[in-house]
């Protein structure tokens, strides 16, 4: 937890508009916050 009360959340997908919907949907959350998105483990 990076801040108090608030997860800290990677979102990871090879499909960048499947990333970017969990990343909004994250996003969208009390509680939750998205730090970064991988699209890749390259």
């Amino acid at each position: 937890m990076s801040r108090r009360g608030t997860i800290s959340v990677l979102v990871v997908d090879d499909d960048v508009r499947v990333a970017q919907n969990h990343l909004e949907l994250v996003d969208s959350m009390s509680g939750f916050s998205v730090v970064a998105a991988a699209h890749t483990a390259a």
